[in-house]
């Protein structure tokens, strides 16, 4: 049980850095953020609990905005800085608030909450954002699976080891989010249809979003 409990805790880790490496490399290969919803960063920045997810988090949205190459918005460059600050003024909130009541079960409780509750909607960003473009070009393949794979793996590991239920429950409805992520892909992405068998292949040459598409169907998600 300690050994599937070590690999468990490797694949929840592991996992969504590779997947967030990958889409990395996409947006600085086209030099894009096209495809990647911002606002994913933002819950991130604002639900990471280790240093090691933060730093994951800051690599990941200086990729994406390093490499946006769409008109300003809250999350391009030049608002990067006010970011950092906001991220550094919510922490010494958070350590200030922790000397009173670091010791309240009611406030770690809470924290824990709130943390919680901001990982489960992380899907929700990138399914409104292919919803709206109706595409999901741009968007990392191996994210999706490092997602569904770890999040898979967390709610198994939050099965077995019988947490708090509130654990579980946030773990199913984040998993469930990925799966709609996944259904959304099978219906938008035309290379998924292809493997499908639900579309012929010579009506790709048709699809808007082909001259986007790569040889590579790990690379993103057209």
């Amino acid at each position: 049980m300690a050994l599937v409990s070590y690999v468990v805790s490797v694949v929840i880790v592991v996992g969504p850095v590779i997947g967030y490496f990958h889409q990395y490399m996409i947006i600085r290969r086209n030099q894009s953020s096209k495809g990647f919803s911002s606002k994913t960063c933002a819950l991130l920045f604002i639900s990471s609990e280790s240093i090691a997810t933060s730093i994951n988090t800051l690599g990941s949205q200086e990729a994406l905005i390093s490499c946006s190459s769409h008109p300003p918005h809250p999350w391009h460059r030049q608002y990067y800085r006010g970011y950092l600050q906001c991220l550094c003024f919510l922490a010494a909130i958070l350590t200030l608030l922790s000397v009173p009541f670091g010791k309240s079960s009611l406030f770690l409780q809470g924290m824990a909450w709130i943390c919680l509750g901001l990982d489960t909607v992380l899907p929700v960003p990138q399914l409104l954002s292919n919803y709206h473009r109706r595409s999901t070009a741009g968007f990392s393949g191996v994210l999706l699976s490092a997602w569904l794979t770890s999040d898979s793996a967390k709610l198994f590991y939050f099965l077995f080891t019988n947490p708090s239920p509130l654990y579980t429950i946030c773990s199913g409805l984040q998993l469930l989010g990925d799966s709609l992520l996944f259904l959304e892909w099978c219906v938008l992405s035309s290379k998924a249809r292809q493997w499908l068998g639900t579309v012929h292949p010579m009506l790709l040459a048709t699809h808007v979003s082909d001259s986007d598409s790569d040889s590579d169907p790990y690379e993103s998600i057209p």
